[in-house]
């Protein structure tokens, strides 16, 4: 496997920058009944 990124990141000084984020429920649940798996909710 490549390492992406091993010589730096494309910023000026070669760092990276960490932006932290919002966890958001999704739009929609998976449809179960084309498939037959349960969700984790289902379970």
């Amino acid at each position: 496997m490549d390492i992406v990124f091993g010589e730096g990141f494309p910023t000026p000084d070669g760092r990276s920058l960490l932006v932290p984020a919002s966890i958001v429920p999704p739009a929609e649940e998976p449809d179960t009944t084309r498939t037959g798996r349960k969700t984790h909710s289902q379970a």
